[in-house]
């Protein structure tokens, strides 16, 4: 455990194709969206349909009234951020990412821009652009 909170602990191995897809199938986790969707589910139909062409969106819009979660996770925990939608874009075979953050979360996006600039984010082969609000991740 200590380890575990020191931080010193080495990454997960990432997934080989149709691994991690299938994992979510076996555990049916849901998506939090209101209608519960069965997330392998919706990641397999992506993956068997994207030809190169799916996008992975990582959206901190902070769409619902009052809501600061959004905000929170990207500010205190880019790194969860970065490496979910990199292995999600892995799983589906999307080779962009896109992270949106609303113009007013100052704090998330320079965190998000930090972490990303680091040695310890999963970049290889992938490069960043920037838009108003939204940074793309491409392969």
């Amino acid at each position: 455990m200590a380890n575990l909170l020191s931080g010193s602990v080495d990454p997960l191995p990432m997934p080989t194709d149709g691994h991690l897809i299938h994992r979510l199938e076996a555990a049916n986790l849901l998506g939090r969206g209101g209608a519960g969707f069965p997330v392998g589910r919706k990641w397999r139909a992506v993956a068997e349909r994207a030809n190169g062409r799916a996008v992975v969106l990582a959206n901190g819009a902070e769409g619902e009234p009052l809501s600061v979660k959004d905000r929170a996770l990207m500010t205190t925990r880019p790194d969860l951020v970065i490496d979910g939608a990199v292995l999600a874009a892995d799983a589906v075979g999307a080779p962009d990412i896109i992270f949106y953050v609303g113009a007013e979360h100052r704090a998330a996006q320079a965190a998000l821009r930090h972490r990303a600039s680091t040695n310890g984010a999963p970049t290889a082969g992938r490069h960043w652009s920037r838009t108003s609000r939204a940074w793309r991740w491409r392969r």
